[in-house]
Parts: structure tokens; C-alpha cells; sequence
């Protein structure tokens, strides 16, 4: 008799319940659940360097599959970076090589494109830039200096007229506007030498990587540029652009990727320079974008793109969103072949055989699953356009 009155098992009924209860432990082992996840995410970071780009982690692999806003900067990034100087004007009093050479002078220890491409023009015409003392670099603004114990600022029209520099000549439209070039101003605190005006055009394939946005369903697409509003447009209107928001300081494009939280949720900001490092910061994921990025922008973001081409945008999104997809299959696979088993082996009816087969079969097929990312199944994954 057993304990209580009640009938001890017979040795039979003991190794059917201890089998049950081995089948239980061999089935309710997680190793399929566990694995999904890293595996697929590893896979997807490997597929992202084959597009030449590094993402910080898989955090941010996932964000990229929800994005459904992008907010581009100009200069470096939907243009080819490479400004060049089409015209230098000067004030009554002054030459076009003073200004070319004071502006070069100051520019020469600048990071910015257009601080580069006036360097070059001053090079190109046999100019010697003078020795510079107090310099400072204005961010967002422009550059100061002491050139002949006389303050020089070289910077935007907006700086000039913000800070009342130039005198009266620095509010004057012939000098601030230009209908397709960016306009540098050249002057002290009380008068304008002159303007250099700088031309730079747009990627080639900045018109494609729009579309293809757009094609995936982002349509909240915007640029955020500190360049004036002339070229800014143009430039839009070039590669598909509607929203453009131009003459914008760093803090301007940080308040601007604020109020676009309202109309997208999961915003990337695309930039490259020191100006857009605060709005990548900002942004639910940040892209420095270029190899010629600086370090303020590739310690701000969550991806560094290394190649040069726009489509690598979309087709990160692309594999973000195949990432997403591929996780979701792998935690339901491996959940729905557990509950299955585990079922029959409460039953009465699964085998040691079953619940081994079923645990080890859960692992490979969400490992193969997740080893799919490193198949390239879009052409945009390897095309440049």
C-alpha cells in the first residue's frame, strides 16, 4: 500500500512518467529560441559590409527596417562635395585676387567643401595667403581671423547679416544672392571685400536612391542644408526633392529633425559634416554618409556608409526591413515547433526521438533561415546607379 492509501507504481509506470518528463526537459530547451536572434543579426551586419557600410550594433540594424522618414543634408551628401569657385567679385577699393587670397588664407585650415574648394582656386591662381593669427572656426557660420591686425570673417550671407558684419554692402542683394551657386561673403566688422560663389552638383544617382524611398513607402523625405534657398531648391528640384529647408544653423537642423518626429516616428538623418553631427545625434538613427565624412559625424552616427553611392541608402533600409521580417519568422518557428511537441509529449504521445529531432531541427532551421540575409536578393544591393 502506498503512502495515503494509494497504490504505488508499478516499475512500468515509472519509466513511463520519467520518460515523459525526459522528453519535456529535452523539448522545453530553449537552444532554437536563443540562437534565432544572434544569428540572423550577425548575418545582417556581414550583408551591411558588403555594402560597404558599418552598423553600431544590431539595435540599429532593426531601426533601420522601420524607418519611414529621411532627412538628407546638401553639401557631401546629395551633391558631389566637390564645389568649385565660378566667380569672385570684389568692393570698390579691392581686387578679385585680394579677396580670392584673404578667403584662402583663412579657409585653408577649414574641413568644410567650400573652405577646400576655395583653397584650390587660390592655388590654381598662383596666390600667397597671408599669415593668419586668432583663428576660429564659427560652427554652422563661418571663420574668423586676424590677417594684418585686422579682424576677417569669411562665411554665409545669413552669418554676415546676423552678426552686422560687412556694413551696408553685406545687405546688398548683389552680393548675398546668386540664382544656382552657394555665396561666400569676405569682409571685416565694418566692410565687405567681396563674395566667391561656389557651384557643386548633384550625385548622379541621387535622383534613383529618391525614387527607390519613395518606392519603399518613405514618403517623408526632406533637406536640411545651411546653404541659401536659391541653390537649395534647385538642387531639390533636380533629384525629386519636395521639402527643402535651407539656411539652417547645426541647432536650426536639430529643431527641424524634432518637428519631423511628428509626421515620421523613425526618423534617419543623412549627413557627413561637422554641422550635421547634433541633428544625426538627434535623429532615431544617424548615417554619415561618404568616405569623406568627418569625425564629428562618424562619432555621431549609428551607421557609417563608407561608399560613395546614394542607392547604399535604400538598400540598407532594405536589408533593416529583411532583418525584421527574417527575426519575427525565426521566434515563431522555433515557438510553434516547441508548443507543438510539447503538446504530444504531455499526451503521452512524442518520443525521445521526436523531441531531439524537433529540438535540433528547430536550431538548424533558424539558423538556415537567418543565413539567408547573406544571399543578395535585390539588385540594388550590389548595383550602383
Amino acid at each position: 500500500v502506498g503512502i495515503g492509501g494509494t497504490r504505488p507504481m508499478a516499475p512500468m509506470e515509472w519509466f513511463d512518467w520519467l520518460h515523459r518528463g525526459l522528453v519535456l526537459l529535452v523539448i522545453a530547451c530553449p537552444c532554437a529560441l536563443v540562437i534565432s536572434t544572434p544569428v540572423t543579426i550577425i548575418c545582417g551586419l556581414h550583408q551591411a559590409t558588403q555594402l560597404g557600410a558599418i552598423i553600431k550594433g544590431g539595435e540599429f540594424l532593426e531601426r533601420l527596417g522601420q524607418v519611414d522618414g529621411v532627412a538628407f543634408d546638401k553639401t557631401g551628401t546629395l551633391t558631389e562635395g566637390q564645389p568649385q569657385v565660378i566667380e569672385v567679385r570684389a568692393t570698390v577699393g579691392h581686387t578679385r585676387d585680394e579677396v580670392l587670397t584673404v578667403a584662402a588664407a583663412l579657409e585653408a585650415r577649414s574641413e568644410h567643401p567650400l573652405a577646400t574648394a576655395i583653397v584650390a582656386a587660390a592655388r590654381n591662381a598662383g596666390a600667397t595667403p597671408p599669415p593668419v593669427s586668432d583663428f576660429a572656426v564659427l560652427r554652422g557660420l563661418g571663420v574668423r581671423g586676424t590677417i594684418d591686425g585686422r579682424s576677417i570673417y569669411v562665411g554665409s550671407s545669413a552669418f554676415f547679416r546676423r552678426e552686422n558684419l560687412g556694413g551696408s554692402a553685406a545687405l546688398d542683394r548683389e552680393w548675398t544672392d546668386h540664382a544656382t551657386a552657394m555665396v561666400v561673403l569676405v569682409g571685416s566688422s565694418d566692410a565687405l571685400l567681396g563674395a566667391i560663389c561656389l557651384a557643386d552638383q548633384p550625385r548622379h544617382d541621387a535622383p534613383a536612391a529618391i525614387a527607390e524611398l519613395r518606392r519603399l513607402g518613405i514618403a517623408e523625405l526632406v533637406m536640411l542644408t545651411g546653404d541659401n534657398a536659391a541653390v537649395a531648391n534647385r538642387i531639390a528640384r533636380e533629384i525629386g526633392l519636395d521639402d527643402v529647408r535651407a539656411e539652417l544653423l547645426p541647432a536650426d537642423k536639430v529643431s527641424a529633425v524634432r518637428q519631423l518626429f511628428e509626421r515620421a516616428k523613425h526618423l534617419a538623418m543623412v549627413g557627413d559634416g561637422v554641422n550635421d553631427a547634433p541633428a544625426l545625434a538627434a535623429a532615431n538613427i544617424g548615417i554619415a554618409f561618404g568616405s569623406q565624412a568627418s569625425a564629428t559625424a562618424l562619432e555621431s552616427a549609428d551607421v557609417v556608409v563608407l561608399s560613395q553611392h546614394l542607392m547604399r541608402i535604400p538598400a540598407l533600409i532594405k536589408l533593416g526591413r529583411r532583418t525584421r521580417r527574417l527575426l519575427a519568422q525565426n521566434i515563431v518557428l522555433a515557438i510553434t515547433i516547441k508548443v507543438a511537441v510539447l503538446l504530444l509529449a504531455a499526451a503521452g504521445l512524442a518520443t525521445m526521438w521526436m523531441a531531439v529531432v524537433a529540438d535540433v531541427g528547430a536550431s538548424l532551421l533558424v539558423i538556415f533561415n537567418g543565413m539567408r540575409l547573406l544571399k543578395n536578393r535585390s539588385a540594388a544591393f550590389t548595383k550602383d546607379v
